[in-house]
């Protein structure tokens, strides 16, 4: 009798522990996604801050573009590894 009680318990332990592993992978995952959002907005508020200096400056337009360019094409970094991931264009 107390072999299938103790299973019982090893069991809901395991449980538990797969519940909290789930819940931390998910809220993982939830902060990651509200970091590249972060990021991504963090790179859009500044090409459209590159394009209005430019304006302002009376620069033309194309070197404004270029600016867009450079920042859309910083490196990522994987957020397992830490390692810089291949740069990806939202266009």
């Amino acid at each position: 009798m107390a072999n299938t009680e103790a299973r019982a318990v090893a069991e809901t332990v395991f449980d538990r522990n797969q519940r909290r592993e789930a819940e931390i992978n998910i809220a993982l995952e939830e902060e990651a996604a509200r970091h590249a959002a972060a990021v991504k907005n963090m790179h859009r508020l500044r090409a459209l801050r590159l394009a209005r200096e430019a304006k302002s400056n009376g620069e033309s337009p194309a070197s404004s573009d270029r600016a867009e360019g450079e920042v859309a094409a910083a490196p990522a970094r994987d957020r397992r590894t830490g390692r810089k991931a291949a740069a990806r264009s939202s266009r």
